[in-house]
């Protein structure tokens, strides 16, 4: 499934991710996704998937601009500096 980049909006692009028919009840899921920083959207995921008793396992990117160590990253800004 993708998310449209503005979930992080308030329900802006929310509704038309969800395919039909799919359950979301206790299982694992890996974000894939561009760049990381905050989190926010990551967050907002989560926050959704945790209602259905599942979660975001791995999180992977290109870049990763966090201070997090659990993000997959081709590019890491903060490990890269030194």
């Amino acid at each position: 499934m993708s998310f449209n980049g503005k979930i992080i909006e308030k329900n802006l692009g929310v509704r038309s991710w969800i395919p039909k028919n799919f359950n979301f009840n206790n299982k694992q899921f890996i974000y894939v996704n561009d760049s990381y920083f905050s989190g926010k959207t990551a967050s907002r995921i989560n926050g959704f998937l945790n209602k259905h008793n599942s979660k975001i396992k791995d999180i992977y990117v290109i870049y990763d601009g966090s201070v997090r160590g659990d993000v997959k990253s081709f590019f890491s800004y903060y490990n890269d500096m030194y």
